[in-house]
């Protein structure tokens, strides 16, 4: 059974805007709590709501690398496994590969102007004839 840990990541109001900005401080706090604890999921870090486990996701991503994540939640780099350090690079590979070829797809439809299959009766019955 693990205990959730009190981090002071949450503790910091933090500005209404685009997203979750994290400081070196919530940085040092979660380098912290994971040092010699294996994997640890957000529910046992403190974060209760979406916000928090937001803030946790962008608090490993301003690591600088320190913190990886999984299905299995967050450890630091340095205490991973060859086996888990793979999974998580293959994990980020997977979803750049898939993030670019969205964004392939996108520019392509975009530059057509392609209308959706389930569209083209109504797109074609709303624009007028040239």
């Amino acid at each position: 059974m693990t205990t959730q840990v009190e981090l002071p990541l949450f503790s910091i109001p933090r500005k209404r805007g685009r997203g979750p900005q994290a400081t070196q401080k919530q940085v040092d706090a979660f380098i912290l709590a994971l040092y010699r604890r294996g994997w640890r999921n957000s529910q046992s870090l403190g974060a209760e709501t979406e916000a928090q486990k937001r803030l946790l996701r962008a608090t490993a991503e301003a690591s600088g690398g320190h913190i990886i994540s999984g299905q299995a939640g967050y450890r630091l780099a340095f205490e991973a496994t060859a086996d888990e350090h793979r999974t998580f690079v293959n994990q980020f590979k997977h979803q750049i590969e898939k993030m670019q070829r969205r964004v392939v797809e996108t520019e392509k439809v975009y530059h057509t102007k392609a209308v959706p299959a389930c569209l083209r009766d109504r797109v074609h019955q709303d624009r007028p004839a040239a």
